[in-house]
């Protein structure tokens, strides 16, 4: 999907900007053929803008709303064209090209829904993030593993090529690297993977980094023995996990284990202080479908200063 993506956009964006920039610069036989249809002089001006705007919305890494606008132009002017030459008494050719044109539009848009599925709470919760490692220290960040995680490598639960959702520094996924696992770390704050990747060069952990946002990850198609998430899920509203869930499902295959460690609304939370706290019923709820629950039991979030946060550490299996 991510291909069919790529390459049906770029011949977008390639069509889309060569016509807009030729009817821009004024092109006799753009002219011409819209005079044919009956438009006004004015009409390859309004196109150029256009379809030069299109496609430098589709090229650029705007926001999701000015992409959808992007599409939805393309896709109207396209399906405007044919009609244009059908009811003008065009070559039945010209239709034709004008609807399949329109068709790979269309594919282009819904490969980029499927490979570019939107993250919940954006565009707050991504800035957010990304501010916290530009500007401090962030609270979670302890310089070392968290000590749930240790003892859950040394019991035997973390297994073959393995995913740190929200790695931020790296300090788990370094850490499970240097056990000998095959160790990706994703987040979306590109300061923190800089000093995950120079972690892992200094350590010589083989630990690989890359700056996503969990809910735009590229579907390579790549699925992992092991979803490790310290700190991710409790981010987001309730109503908002089913999407969470989706994301960690496509990066499953059945047997997959799920390593989650979140704020808990136990003894000890501190009310109003950071990400919400999660029950148990909710976590048992949420992962009703399509996972088994082998066990979720009450731990430490240990942070950079202060007393640690009440928590769940929650061991979940793929189904098939």
């Amino acid at each position: 999907m991510k291909t069919t993506y790529t390459i049906s956009t770029a011949l977008i964006i390639v069509w889309s900007g060569t016509v807009g920039l030729l009817a821009l610069l004024g092109n006799a036989e753009i002219r011409e053929t819209m005079t044919g249809l009956g438009y006004p002089a004015y009409f390859p001006t309004l196109l150029g803008v256009a379809k030069t705007a299109a496609a430098a919305a589709l090229f650029l890494p705007v926001g999701r709303t000015l992409r959808e606008w992007a599409y939805a132009g393309i896709i109207f002017e396209t399906l405007a064209s044919a009609s244009s030459y059908a009811f003008s008494g065009a070559p039945w050719l010209d239709v034709v090209k004008a609807l399949a044109i329109g068709l790979v539009v269309f594919i282009s848009y819904l490969a980029w829904r499927r490979t570019h599925t939107p993250g919940p709470d954006e565009p707050f919760r991504n800035a957010f993030f990304k501010l916290s490692y530009r500007l401090s220290e962030p609270l979670w960040e302890i310089g070392r593993p968290q000590a749930s995680l240790i003892e859950a490598e040394t019991e035997g639960i973390v297994s073959g090529r393995v995913i740190d959702i929200g790695c931020g520094r790296g300090e788990n996924a370094n850490y499970l690297a240097k056990q000998g696992y095959r160790v990706l770390g994703v987040d979306l704050a590109a300061a923190a993977i800089k000093s995950a990747r120079a972690r892992a060069i200094k350590q010589e952990t083989g630990a690989e980094f890359l700056t996503a946002d969990l809910f735009t990850l590229p579907r390579r198609g790549e699925q992992y023995d092991t979803v490790i998430d310290y700190g991710v899920y409790h981010q987001f509203s309730r109503r908002k996990v089913s999407t969470y869930v989706e994301t960690l499902s496509r990066l499953a295959h059945p047997g997959t284990t799920l390593l989650l460690q979140c704020f808990s609304d136990g003894k000890g939370r501190r009310v109003g202080k950071g990400p919400r706290h999660i029950s148990e019923i909710e976590l048992r709820e949420v992962f009703c479908n399509g996972w088994r629950i082998n066990w979720i039991k009450p731990t430490k979030y240990e942070v950079r200063s202060g007393a640690p946060f009440p928590a769940y550490l929650m061991k979940c299996t793929r189904l098939g």
